[in-house]
Order: C-alpha cells, then structure tokens, then sequence
C-alpha cells in the first residue's frame, strides 16, 4: 500500500529534485523498518537470556546485505544508500554482539545445570 501510495505522489505532484528526494526518503525509511525488524526478538534475548528464536542467518545475511550495499553507496557517493545502510550495518552489529553474549550465557546455564543433575 506504501509502494502505490508513494508512486501516485511522485507521478503525479512531484518533478525533478523534488521527486528524487521524496523517493529517496520514504525508500530510506522502508530500508530502517527493514533493517529493524530483527530488533523484537533480540530484546526478548536480552530479557530471556535465550537464543533459541533469534534467527542467526538473518542477522548475518542483513549485516553483509547493508555492508555491501554501504559499500556501493560510498563509492557511488549517494546519502540515500549510505545512511539507511550505515543505520543498518549499526544495528546488525549491536544484534550480532547481543546475539554472541546471551549465547555464551545461555550455553553457561546449561553446563550449570549439567553439572548440577550429573
């Protein structure tokens, strides 16, 4: 509904610069949402001290995606790329590093509890 919405403004009120920056700006904001939307269950990780419903493969595939396509922004000096992308290459390292340490904690509890019914 976002895409249609956005297309009948640019088409029909915008021109030129206008029409670039409005496109540029409502995609930067469909790239944050994006980028985003892993954030729900890294809190519940951080609350549980679980790992067991973060989706890994996701997290890494969004860190390489807005890693390169951060890339290609700054080679093609294009803020529209760099900055939802560099957002995103923030945000996949802060989950991957929140993913890292309740994992360690998770996998320490169950050694403890090995140890304790052993």
């Amino acid at each position: 509904f976002g895409q249609h919405i956005t297309l009948l403004v640019s088409l029909c009120f915008l021109h030129g610069k206008d029409r670039k920056l409005f496109c540029g700006l409502i995609a930067s904001l469909f790239f944050g949402i994006m980028y985003a939307a892993p954030l729900p269950s890294m809190w519940n990780a951080f609350t549980t001290c679980s790992v067991d419903f973060v989706p890994l493969h996701l997290l890494l595939l969004v860190l390489l995606t807005s890693l390169f396509w951060l890339i290609s922004g700054i080679l093609g000096n294009d803020l529209f790329i760099m900055v939802p992308n560099g957002i995103g290459c923030t945000l996949g390292i802060i989950q991957l590093i929140t993913y890292d340490v309740r994992k360690i904690q998770y996998d320490q509890r169950l050694v403890l509890l090995k140890s304790v019914f052993d």
